[in-house]
């Protein structure tokens, strides 16, 4: 986890619950954590940098990330194994520097590829290929989780929270 520069999450089943409410007019809602936004809080403050990525095209998954900090959304992403090495060259770095956020089997290929996490409620098949089952489940603050343990591994937790906290008395 030394080594993590770039987080990559999927969206569905990991920043929400994986469920979908449709209503009558034809809209579409999903429930996200605000402890995400807290992980990408100090993710910025300690130079982690964080990518959503989905399959989706819903504009409120894109609104709900920049919202909680998260510059880089990539949306409508069919090749997600093709679209995580665009990621890897925009940012410069190699496959051990970064991890994968996925629950669910069409990430399975980018899962084998880089380190990768996954909330506990994602399938079997997922906990069993994932190198890190995080203790809680998709929609709870997965993001917090796996921001906080990569920080406290890189020894700059206590000063992204400091930063984050001097930030917020300003």
């Amino acid at each position: 986890m030394a080594e993590i520069k770039v987080i990559i999450s999927d969206v569905d089943g990991v920043l929400t619950d994986g469920g979908m409410i449709y209503h009558s007019d034809g809209t579409e809602s999903k429930k996200f954590s605000v402890y995400d936004g807290g992980g990408t809080a100090l993710a910025e403050k300690a130079g982690l940098d964080i990518v959503a990525m989905s399959g989706e095209e819903a504009p409120l998954i894109g609104e709900r990330c920049r919202k909680m900090g998260i510059e880089d959304v990539r949306l409508g992403v069919k090749n997600k194994l093709k679209e995580s090495y665009n990621i890897k060259s925009k940012y410069g770095i190699e496959n051990k520097e970064v991890i994968v956020i996925s629950d669910f089997i069409n990430d399975l290929n980018i899962m084998r590829e880089f380190k990768s996490a996954c909330p506990k409620s994602a399938p079997e098949l997922i906990r069993s290929e994932a190198d890190w089952v995080v203790g809680v489940k998709g929609g709870e603050g997965v993001l917090w989780h796996v921001v906080k343990e990569v920080l406290l591994w890189q020894e700059k937790f206590n000063d992204a929270l400091g930063r984050y906290l001097k930030s917020r008395a300003e």
